[in-house]
């Protein structure tokens, strides 16, 4: 009786013998998976107000507000898409001596940063291009020109927000294609999408 189940199991293993190889190759192709964390999104969009000091003004701070949509490109850079837009008194020559008049001051740039990417407190620095338009009321100045930025500043996550303050150094073209430079000082609040 004993024989005859060696005989079977021997007969058996002959018989699997060529599957051996298969069975091995398909458990290897078996990846072992593990499960992390879902990852937050890397975009975020921020509403920023602040006060511009526009260079051909009449030397007041303009009141501004600027919204921005940010993504990740890497661990380290990040790309923008900002817009801007700034009420101020710029000097009317042509009214007459010290007279002024309103201008809408409008911008929008693409940009590319370098980011700390730190847990919390993530400053940056970067460099944007774009348009900048002026519309001054009283059938003053009007024009779209190209722009170039700065932008230095510091971003504090707080889950998903974040409080980020920036200066912002603009050197806008104007119509007798002199580069003006302004700068730009903004609080905001961040929120990832």
């Amino acid at each position: 009786m004993h024989e005859r189940r060696l005989i079977m199991s021997l007969a058996a293993a002959l018989l699997l013998l060529p599957a051996v190889p298969a069975i091995a190759e398909s458990q290897a192709r078996v990846r072992i998976t593990t499960r992390s964390a879902p990852r937050l999104p890397d975009r975020d969009i921020t509403l920023a107000v602040g006060v511009m000091d526009y260079d051909r003004g009449d030397g007041d701070l303009a009141p501004m507000a600027s919204l921005r949509a940010e993504w990740g490109l890497r661990r380290w850079v990040r790309s923008e898409l900002a817009l801007s837009y700034a009420l101020a008194d710029v000097p009317r020559p042509d009214l007459g001596t010290d007279e002024t008049s309103n201008a809408q001051l409008a911008g929008a740039s693409l940009g590319i940063k370098a980011e700390l990417p730190s847990q919390v407190i993530r400053p940056y620095v970067g460099v944007a291009a774009g348009l900048f338009g002026r519309f001054d009321s009283d059938d003053g100045e009007e024009f779209v020109r190209p722009s170039l930025s700065v932008p230095a500043g510091v971003r504090v996550r707080l889950g998903n927000a974040s409080l980020r303050l920036e200066a912002r150094w603009r050197f806008d073209e104007h119509k007798d294609g002199v580069s003006v430079p302004s700068r730009e000082f903004t609080a905001g609040l961040g929120f990832r999408y």
